[in-house]
């Protein structure tokens, strides 16, 4: 066998196609999960607040909202909230990596925010853009307590009846009250109580469109988003399969390096098994097995010596069994491969040839899944 023949040209054509249809796809999910302005919502908060982030923006999806967070974007499909990496959606990312510029990014081409608020942290200047782009805002402080009866009560603190506890709002607008007026007053607030940043709470004292509310409750945290954000009812995504059991590894699944060898796998499949051996390993395999004439160039000789004199070959018996030689896609991910296994999306097996280990590797049914799934977003 030449030189030439031990690189396969349709193994190398088909990689140049499953690339060119991994970023076809990657940018299509990009798009379905991008939508449109009116359907976007940011989620905000310092990192210690991420669960709460978390609930806010599954909440969002679930009322079929997009929800955007400097990690992940959310939306729902076949009733299922799944997440993409933010980092996978080109028209987010920051071109200089620099937070600040992805935050602002988020904010500007979103109709509107939720900031989660704890302690004193990193919120200001979230609050800040928020104010200066007139962004519809929700702020949601998370307190011991809402509301303490037992004292002196601020008369701009409204109490909300839920059917699953209360909450209490900040109802000061368009006021030339400052936070140092309610310091001086001195009365209950579960705001000034929580030690959030004064200049933070200002900004709601001062903008029309910004209201903050406090919750010590994270039951009634759905109805609370639910009665002020009413239910996109044009904006869901239904697909033609139930993709339930992979849905819970989506930021695995919607992944420009899974999606790629994912797809790659199942192409090498329409391969007979003599197509997907590597071509180094089988001549090292023939070479060490009496009767082979090394000068035999043809395939179907090679093939019908293997079945005569090989058929108890281990490596043969993977081949024929559907997997594949990983060592044969040279330009795979080795960690989105062991992640992928980890999840069960792929088979992989360690075989001994000529005294080096070789993992060969197959799709599992969760796998074809995530083909099938992938298919049906390309045709959306």
């Amino acid at each position: 066998m030449s030189e030439d023949e031990i690189i396969d040209p349709k193994k190398e054509q088909y990689k140049i196609e499953i690339n060119v249809q991994t970023n076809k796809l990657i940018e299509k999910i990009s798009n379905i999960f991008h939508g449109n302005i009116d359907q976007r919502i940011s989620v905000l908060g310092a990192f210690d607040t991420w669960p709460y982030m978390d609930l806010v923006s599954r909440i969002l999806a679930d009322i079929n909202y997009i929800a955007v967070t400097s990690i992940y974007i959310y939306r729902k499909i076949n009733n299922n909230i799944i997440r993409m990496d933010i980092k996978e959606n080109t028209q987010f990312v920051s071109k200089n990596y620099f937070m600040s510029e992805l935050l602002d990014q988020i904010i500007g081409n979103c109709s509107s925010a939720i900031i989660n608020y704890s302690i004193s942290a990193a919120h200001f200047i979230e609050t800040d853009w928020c104010f200066h782009r007139s962004k519809k805002t929700l702020g949601i402080a998370y307190v011991r307590n809402v509301c303490d009866f037992s004292q002196s009560i601020c008369e701009n603190l409204n109490i909300f009846t839920m059917p699953l506890g209360i909450y209490t709002e900040c109802n000061i607008k368009k006021s030339e009250r400052t936070i140092w007026d309610c310091m001086y007053y001195n009365l209950f607030c579960p705001f000034m109580r929580q030690d959030i940043s004064k200049n933070v709470i200002e900004y709601f004292l001062r903008s029309q469109h910004m209201e903050i509310i406090a919750v010590d409750n994270l039951n009634i945290i759905k109805s609370i988003i639910k009665e002020k954000y009413p239910t996109l009812t044009d904006n869901e995504i239904k697909l033609s399969q139930d993709y339930k059991s992979i849905m819970s590894y989506d930021t695995l699944l919607i992944n420009k390096n899974s999606i790629y060898i994912l797809f790659i796998i199942n192409k090498w499949s329409d391969l007979s098994w003599i197509e997907r051996a590597n071509n180094f390993k089988l001549i090292n395999i023939l070479q060490n097995t009496p009767g082979w004439d090394m000068e035999t160039h043809d395939k179907s000789e090679m093939e019908k010596f293997i079945e005569e004199n090989l058929i108890d070959n281990e490596y043969i018996k993977f081949l024929k069994n559907g997997y594949i030689d990983e060592d044969d896609l040279l330009d795979i991910n080795q960690n989105t491969i062991n992640m992928l296994y980890n999840a069960k999306f792929l088979n992989l097996k360690k075989i001994k040839i000529a005294e080096l280990m070789t993992n060969m590797i197959k799709l599992t049914e969760n796998g074809l899944l995530a083909i099938s799934f992938y298919n049906e977003l390309i045709e959306i």
